[in-house]
């Protein structure tokens, strides 16, 4: 892919020295709109957006002077042209978001109280201590003729049945 970074639309010294006079006074442009660098299309820009551009792009000198439109750029990358001077674009949840004291320690409380709920090892214990299941144990079947009915028997699933019914009582 071919890099390109000319800026046919961007703002003179003057121009750009009356913009950044602008916000440096005003905390905000003398319009709503910036100028793409590119196509010299105007891009409303203000409030939390143009704040957010310019955390982007590092400045707002930078963002005056290297700015492209999106229009523009979805035709210079169908063009297979790059812009490196461009900040990356964030996808959706992609973005990451650094925790505050305060969240930090709710969540380790959080996991505190899930780690109390926990059984105690007493309760593993009992639960570790019951005798397993063999399933290679062949079962004994029983016919009863007279009813034509098929029993199956195992001895060892009875037993352990029985066991259980007594714990429970």
């Amino acid at each position: 892919m071919e890099n390109t970074n000319n800026h046919a639309f961007a703002p003179t010294s003057e121009e750009l020295k009356v913009l950044l006079d602008s916000y440096e006074q005003n905390k905000k442009l003398p319009t709503n709109y910036v100028r793409c660098t590119k196509t010299g299309t105007q891009v409303m820009m203000f409030g939390d957006n143009l704040k957010n551009r310019i955390e982007k792009f590092g400045s707002l000198e930078t963002l005056l002077t290297t700015f492209i439109c999106n229009e523009q750029m979805r035709a210079d990358k169908k063009a297979g042209l790059v812009h490196e001077d461009q900040p990356k674009l964030n996808k959706v949840g992609t973005k990451k978001k650094e925790l505050t004291r305060t969240e930090v320690e709710a969540i380790i409380n959080m996991l505190k109280a899930q780690l109390a709920a926990l059984p105690t090892e007493e309760v593993q214990s009992e639960v570790t201590d019951r005798p397993k299941h063999d399933c290679t144990a062949t079962p004994t079947i029983a016919v009863d003729e007279s009813q034509e009915t098929v029993e199956v028997v195992n001895e060892e699933v009875e037993a352990e049945e029985e066991a259980e019914e007594e714990v429970i009582d």
